[in-house]
């Protein structure tokens, strides 16, 4: 791979966001679905309640005519389901599967004498109450809760006609979380039932893992002949827990 793209050992994905315009546009997304129209469960003797429902927009624009513009994006996904539980212990019990999720994005760019300064924020919150049902009992399963913000800014400055020079800075923080439901003593009877902790007192986390990134690119072009050259920065601190059973 080329070279600004060096910690890639096996694939390099590119990703182009969308920008603004001179003109306010938006769309809106809606979806619900209902248990009604769910099969029932394999071994059940019941269709257990259950519902969903995902929405969300997206809206750009200028805020100043052909020098600053704004786009923006946010989506929410929530969803109340049951799942069945057919251990002898507790046969056909309805334990609940729920998750939240909240989608975030947004961008801004300015443009002045040929400068080109790009900021842009992604963030996503999800929480999930998980009782996977079947032969685990009620009240056994994960809570898992994670946050993610990002920021990236980006300086195009060119030199000539010929000569860009780009700066990019980058920061993330992800905190990750997984806590059991029932901390206590993990019990597995084969083939009749499970309950307690599968994840320890502590649970599994990261809390939090913070990135800081920073890329400084020169390219110059002659004709069909381009030469790139650059350097990167990148800092991570994490503080995990991890101690299983």
């Amino acid at each position: 791979f080329s070279a600004e793209f060096g910690e890639s050992l096996a694939s390099v994905t590119s990703v182009t966001t969308k920008a603004g315009t001179n003109e306010w546009h938006g769309s809106a997304l809606a979806f619900a679905r209902h248990a009604a129209l769910d099969a029932a469960p394999a071994f059940s003797a019941s269709k257990p309640p259950g519902s969903g429902q995902q929405y969300g927009f997206a809206l750009g624009g200028p805020l100043a005519l052909d020098r600053s513009h704004l786009f923006t994006a946010y989506e929410h996904r929530r969803a109340r389901d049951r799942n069945i539980v057919v251990s002898p212990a507790a046969p056909q019990a309805e334990v609940p599967d729920d998750q939240d999720e909240h989608l975030l994005y947004v961008r801004a760019d300015h443009q002045y004498r040929g400068q080109l300064l790009s900021a842009r924020y992604a963030g996503e919150r999800f929480t999930w109450h998980h009782e996977p049902g079947g032969l685990t009992l009620p009240a056994t399963g994960t809570r898992y809760a994670t946050n993610v913000h990002t920021v990236l800014v980006t300086a195009g400055l060119p030199v000539t006609s010929r000569t860009l020079h780009e700066l990019r800075f980058q920061f993330s923080r992800y905190v990750h979380r997984r806590t059991d439901i029932q901390p206590r003593v993990f019990v597995s009877r084969a083939g009749y039932s499970i309950e307690g902790g599968a994840l320890g007192p502590w649970g599994v986390s990261a809390a939090p893992e913070d990135t800081w990134e920073a890329a400084d690119t020169l390219a110059r072009s002659w004709g069909a002949h381009a030469l790139r050259l650059g350097g990167g920065f990148k800092h991570v601190r994490a503080r995990s827990t991890d101690l299983p059973y």
